[in-house]
C-alpha cells in the first residue's frame, strides 16, 4: 500500500511539476502526516526534493535519469552493429544545422499562484537548442559530429564557444 501510494504521489509531482502536502493529502484519502512522511521518504532516495508545504522534482534528477536510459539503449541495441551495403566512408559521420541558446533556468521552492513572485533558491546557464542536443546526442554515439550554428556577439558568446569546444563535437 505506501508502495503504491509513494508511485502515486511521483507520478503526481512529474506530471504537475510539484505538489503541495494538503493537496496530495485530500487526492490519496491520507492524512497530511502520511503524506510529510512519504515525500521524506522519498526526498531521502533523491526521487523528490522537499519545500515547505510541499515537494518537487528537479531538472538535475530527470537529466541524470534520461542520461541513465540513453546509455542503457545504447549498451543493449544490437542493431548499431548490423552491417549494411552502403558506402563505409559516410558511416559515423554526423552534420547538424540548427540552433545553439543558453537556457536559462531558475529554481523555485514551488510553482507560484497567478500574480505571485517568488525568489529563485537557485539559477543556472544551461547549453540547449535543438540542433546543440542532436549535435551532443550524436557526438556520444562515437560518430564524427560538424555542428553549424550562428554564434552571436552577445554576452552568452563565449559560453556557447567554450561549451561546443569542450564537448565531444568535433566541429
Amino acid at each position: 500500500m505506501k508502495a503504491e501510494r509513494h508511485k502515486k504521489i511521483i507520478n503526481f509531482i512529474k506530471n504537475m511539476g510539484s505538489a503541495k502536502v494538503s493537496v496530495l493529502s485530500k487526492e490519496l484519502n491520507v492524512t497530511k502526516e502520511t503524506i510529510r512522511a512519504d515525500l521524506n521518504s522519498l526526498a531521502k532516495k533523491g526521487i523528490i526534493s522537499r519545500c515547505h508545504g510541499g515537494a518537487f522534482i528537479e531538472f538535475e534528477t530527470l537529466d541524470k535519469v534520461a542520461k541513465k536510459e540513453i546509455i542503457q539503449f545504447l549498451e543493449c541495441s544490437e542493431s548499431f552493429n548490423v552491417k549494411t551495403d552502403k558506402d563505409d566512408s559516410v558511416i559515423g559521420k554526423v552534420c547538424v544545422l540548427g540552433s545553439f541558446n543558453a537556457d536559462m533556468i531558475s529554481y523555485l521552492p514551488r510553482l507560484p499562484e497567478a500574480g505571485e513572485s517568488l525568489l529563485s533558491n537557485k539559477f543556472i546557464f544551461s547549453p540547449g537548442g535543438k540542433g546543440c542536443n542532436q549535435a551532443l546526442a550524436a557526438s556520444y554515439s562515437d560518430s564524427q559530429v560538424h555542428f553549424i550554428t550562428k554564434i552571436g556577439t552577445d554576452q552568452f558568446s563565449d559560453y556557447a564557444v567554450n561549451f561546443i569546444s569542450s564537448s565531444k563535437i568535433k566541429t
